[in-house]
């Protein structure tokens, strides 16, 4: 069952086709503004210096500083401006930043590093969805404006574009049915135990509703006598506009949902539990082997990104002001779209 990507490896991808779809509108560069980003502008680095290394993965100035001015940009959306700001405990906003941006780029490296590992290369639909991406901006010549101008090489923008093409392959290996890495059942069984997942249909309605309590109580009473009780349940969760899916808990800690299941057999139906604010209706259900795999996955990722092995080049990132560098990078994007605008 495909998940969400949970983790920070991923974060900054929203961002960099929508910043870039911005710059590819602002129309022709000069031939001088060509030969140096902004980002090597505003820096006084060369885009391909590396910064550090994460489990002998490169990590490029442009990869690093494009996720700086992405990490600032984010921080402007909470009124955040001035990376000079003290946040308090004596660290700033351009510290904030920084610490954002390493601790993306780690991410991201070491999901580099690890599907290198595991010889995952894109398909041939991967790659049609990179050119496909690429064309969206208008053309070969758009799209090379326009890298030039964020200041981001194609090579970057490939990596940035496929992390999550192999973060689905590498989801594969450990998750799919025949996945190589996938846990063999009886593993799965005894990691839902020490994690105390219960898989279980979950109606849920709003405690104020008029009625609720009683009509929960009577769904409730109907599903203990029903024989198939997915097919009751089904119909009960479109009656609520419920999710029908079955649902995993985490059960580690208490709490009135999580406590009424610990208490169930497969098949179990609970009374009506009540908690902050909702009623729900409980039925146990066999033991979702996918999103056991998932947690497996997930742990083998946070673990690879928290024991990663990084080596700062100190040599190259104490030249780097953040707050320096992000005033002269949006300065330069801000003064070409004026000059456009002009015609």
């Amino acid at each position: 069952m495909k998940k969400e990507i949970e983790n920070l490896t991923l974060r900054a991808l929203i961002g960099v086709a929508a910043a870039l779809l911005i710059v590819g509108a602002m129309g022709l560069i000069t031939e001088a503004q060509m030969n140096r980003t902004f980002i090597e502008q505003a820096s006084g680095l060369k885009g391909g210096e590396v910064v550090m290394t994460v489990d002998g993965e490169s990590v490029t100035a442009e990869e690093y500083l494009y996720t700086t001015a992405y990490a600032a940009q984010s921080l402007s959306y909470y009124g955040i401006t001035d990376l000079n700001a003290e946040l308090g405990e004596g660290m700033t906003a351009a510290d904030f930043v920084a610490q954002q941006a390493k601790e993306q780029v780690v991410a991201s490296a070491a999901l580099r590093a690890w599907a290198e590992e595991k010889d995952v290369q894109l398909s041939s639909e991967d790659r049609i969805a990179l050119h496909e991406q690429k064309e969206a901006y208008g053309g070969e010549a758009a799209f090379q404006q326009t890298l030039k101008m964020v200041g981001v090489t194609e090579e970057l923008f490939d990596s940035l574009m496929t992390q999550d093409m192999l973060y689905n392959h590498l989801y594969e290996i450990y998750c799919g049915k025949d996945g190589a890495q996938r846990p063999s059942e009886a593993d799965l069984e005894i990691l839902a135990g020490e994690h105390k997942l219960v898989s279980a249909y979950v109606l849920v309605m709003d405690a104020a509703a008029e009625g609720a309590k009683e009509k929960m109580e009577d769904y409730a009473a109907r599903l203990a006598e029903a024989e198939n009780k997915e097919e009751q349940f089904t119909a009960f969760a479109a009656e609520l506009q419920c999710d029908s899916a079955v649902q995993t808990f985490d059960c580690c800690h208490s709490s009135p949902v999580n406590d009424a299941l610990m208490e169930l057999e497969v098949n179990g139906v609970s009374g009506v539990v009540e908690a902050e604010g909702a009623l729900y209706v409980l039925v146990r259900a066999e033991l979702d082997l996918d999103t056991v795999a998932y947690v497996n996955f997930s742990e083998a990722y946070n673990l690879r990104v928290s024991e990663a092995v990084v080596e700062e080049k100190e040599s190259v990132m104490s030249k780097i002001d953040v707050a320096d560098f992000y005033a002269k990078y949006t300065q330069l994007q801000q003064n070409a779209m004026a000059s456009m605008a002009q015609g």
